[in-house]
């Protein structure tokens, strides 16, 4: 397996008695890939177990409901210990979606869309990344080295290809007060996916072999015969892999592919059900370009696609209106 990077950087700070590691997991490929590289790293290096931290930052109903069982699972089998869990206190991604897209209108912000995006990823900073910061507060207050590891990796995207693998964090709130210096690493950037998997013991190959074996065999929404089939397998990683997902990430991720989304809808029917509500409620389509409801329109009563077309019109009507008045002017060669 590739080196892990920067572990020059890391290792000078763990020289330090008051640093620690605090390994995020979300339960996916690359959070297992990186916990058991960074715990095997750790062993090797003699660094204790107790500088060792794992925390999940659980998204309630968005995630998948074998998602904190997993992660708790595999947290025990590579550390011996629990993993910390961590939730936004003000609800869920969904809670989030429901309450920005109230507060917009009662601000009038009408043609604002509510839904998060890759342009902005609030979902991520308000579910996740906050609540993992206030945790770090939390557990150490003064006088700490924190590394916060994160299972980013540079093929995943041309953005994440150029993250910063190891970094200082100056901004706030875990900011350099009462002596406490957070930094984030990458540890493994650098891997492909063939690493990660290679890594969990498994090969491209096999794990193609056992997503046909379920796509032949297993009705959606089976979770005993599913269950069934990776337990022959000796599967022990997320479900959503043999389903034949790309990436774990939500049920149904704005940032997901199609065929994610339609093995979400799939298997998550009422969850669902509960988007192409707001979606239709508000006019705005889940992703830019694409209706998460149209992918699911076997799920959806007569009225509820009438309402959908309502919605789809509306859409447009918002978009002719908010066409500039002038054409582009493309800059000068």
């Amino acid at each position: 397996m590739p080196d892990l990077i920067n572990e020059r950087q890391v290792l000078k700070l763990l020289q330090s008695d008051q640093s620690a590691l605090l390994v995020n997991t979300s339960g996916g490929k690359d959070s297992d890939a990186m916990l058991k590289a960074i715990w095997d790293w750790a062993q090797r290096y003699k660094i204790s177990p107790d500088r060792i931290h794992v925390i999940h930052a659980h998204l309630g109903r968005n995630e998948w409901t074998f998602a904190l069982e997993h992660v708790k699972k595999y947290t025990r089998k590579i550390t011996g210990k629990d993993p910390i869990i961590v939730e936004r206190p003000q609800g869920d991604v969904l809670q989030m979606w429901e309450d920005r897209y109230q507060r917009l209108q009662e601000q009038g912000r009408t043609t604002t869309p509510h839904w998060s995006s890759s342009a902005h990823r609030y979902c991520s900073s308000g579910a996740k990344r906050s609540q993992v910061n206030k945790a770090i507060i939390r557990m150490f207050p003064r006088d700490w080295k924190i590394i916060n590891c994160i299972g980013i990796r540079g093929d995943e995207s041309a953005l994440r290809k150029r993250a910063t693998t190891f970094k200082y964090q100056e901004k706030s709130p875990t900011t350099p007060t009462l002596n406490r210096h957070v930094y984030t690493w990458l540890p493994i950037h650098q891997w492909t996916l063939a690493d990660v998997w290679a890594s969990l013991g498994w090969t491209l190959e096999d794990l193609a072999a056992l997503q046909a074996e379920v796509r032949e065999s297993v009705t959606p929404g089976d979770w005993d015969a599913l269950r069934t089939i990776c337990e022959q397998w000796g599967w022990e990683y997320a479900l959503s892999y043999p389903l034949g997902n790309s990436r774990m990430s939500c049920r149904l991720c704005v940032m997901s592919n199609q065929s994610d989304l339609q093995n979400g809808i799939a298997w998550n029917p009422e969850h669902f059900r509960d988007i192409s509500e707001l979606e239709r409620r508000s006019g705005f389509s889940f992703q830019s370009g694409q209706w998460l409801s149209d992918l699911g329109l076997d799920h959806l009563s007569d009225e509820e696609i009438e309402a959908l077309g309502q919605a789809k019109l509306s859409n447009l009507e918002y978009q002719r209106l908010n066409q500039p008045d002038h054409p582009t002017q493309l800059p000068l060669i």
